[in-house]
């Protein structure tokens, strides 16, 4: 991934003009991505070779993640796969909770 990808970047800034900063650690296990994906609270966003980000509302969420994530988290065994994901967690300083989940091919 280049620069270019948000995932890449120690903060960045969303349309709306908030800054973003991640968290630790900087890729999430598949485990602890699905509880932070799913959860009501915590917005989603899904970074691709576009340029703007697909924003999942909380109901889009389940089936999201079953039919493109689940099992294909970027590691050893799934270097086959094609798509591929990694998640990370980001903080906005009102507090707000981001789950960007990059789709690398």
């Amino acid at each position: 991934m280049s620069e270019l990808w948000r995932s890449s970047r120690e903060h960045w800034t969303d349309h709306q003009g908030r800054v973003w900063i991640r968290s630790q650690p900087r890729w999430l296990v598949e485990k602890d991505a699905r509880r932070f994906v799913l959860r009501g609270s915590t917005l989603v966003a899904v970074e691709t070779a576009e340029p703007e980000l697909t924003w999942l509302d909380p109901a889009a969420r389940p089936g999201f993640w079953a039919e493109r994530v689940a099992g294909r988290l970027d590691c050893e065994q799934t270097a086959h796969l094609d798509p591929t994901y990694r998640v990370s967690m980001w903080r906005s300083a009102t507090g707000a909770r981001l789950v960007l989940i990059t789709e690398s091919c």
